[in-house]
């Protein structure tokens, strides 16, 4: 490599490191006020750098760094090979990422490119990013996250894939996402704002086709569900919430049977609510309306409609 440290740049080029595990090539530079900058305010340390076809054994680093063989992901694949290719430009606060590609810990692939600003401070993260692949299985999942971060009661499929666009902060979120997956797909876009809590905004369609709901909450007689949802509102809580949501169902597994044809209207302003369900299904011809109040001492509820056929048998 070619190799520079001075007060102002320092950069690996031409860069070539080999070990029986390792390979990293071509270059990093970094640029700096000052080199106190670098551990004052290393956020406003500039970065280019372009890896390419690069690989990095975890047994390397656990060489170097042995205190971390405890810590995630090195506890679960201490042997994995981790295969690299990006392409990076701008500070550490503010990187554009023209590239990047990962791959090697078990089943993990991701492909994206965007920009992230602010990745030192949580609370101030930004992102912008087109996911070109997120991909994984459910073991790597269980092996990567936190215990008990996934609740027992939910499955994950043996293998999904996400793509599309993600774009926001931790607090509201923009994102136009594809997932395909072992338990079947779904289309979602979404805008959500938590940014005020008891007045949380949403508004959020999704296509949902053949996707198994009962294996995910782990009911048996619970099946696959092709629908298309809309839901827009302020705030989670029932008591409080302003929300209006829009269904149609177009089948829908229960107790082995398919119903079909459904549609659902609802609304909620504080408490108060209305629901209109319009089912052509043969074996669950009707349509009801049922409004009332949400209190959790004394709800109330009111129904009205024609049952032509209803049979959950």
């Amino acid at each position: 490599t070619n190799f520079t440290y001075e007060s102002k740049e320092a950069y690996l080029k031409n860069l070539y490191l080999q070990t029986p595990k390792t390979v990293l090539r071509d270059e990093v530079v970094i640029g700096y006020d000052s080199v106190e900058q670098l551990t004052a305010n290393p956020g406003a340390v500039k970065v280019s750098a372009s890896i390419r076809d690069s690989k990095v054994g975890f047994s390397d680093i656990l060489n170097l760094v042995p205190t971390l063989r405890n810590t995630v992901p090195f506890n679960k694949y201490p042997n994995a090979v981790l295969l690299v290719n990006a392409n990076a430009k701008g500070s550490v606060n503010d990187l554009m990422i023209q590239n990047l590609k990962l791959s090697g810990i078990d089943q993990l692939k991701v492909a994206a490119s965007g920009r992230i600003k602010n990745a030192m401070n949580p609370d101030q993260l930004y992102y912008d990013l087109k996911i070109g692949e997120l991909s994984s299985s459910d073991k790597t999942i269980y092996n990567l996250v936190p215990k008990n971060t996934i609740p027992s009661n939910i499955s994950l499929p043996s293998f999904f894939s996400v793509k599309g666009i993600a774009k926001g902060t931790t607090k509201n979120v923009n994102t136009n996402l594809n997932l395909t997956s072992a338990f079947g797909n779904a289309d979602v876009v979404a805008h959500v704002d938590m940014r005020r809590k008891n007045h949380e905004l949403y508004d959020v369609n999704a296509n949902l086709h053949n996707l198994q709901i009962g294996k995910i909450i782990q009911n048996k007689e619970v099946g696959a569900i092709t629908a298309k949802i809309a839901a827009k509102g302020e705030g989670f809580e029932p008591k409080s919430a302003k929300a209006d949501i829009k269904g149609y169902v177009n089948s829908a597994v229960y107790k082995a049977y398919n119903y079909r044809d459904m549609d659902l209207t609802g609304k909620i302003n504080h408490g108060v609510y209305s629901l209109a369900l319009n089912s052509k299904d043969p074996n669950a011809n009707m349509k009801l309306a049922a409004s009332g109040v949400y209190n959790e001492k004394n709800p109330t509820v009111k129904v009205n409609g024609a049952i032509t056929k209803l049979d959950l048998n």
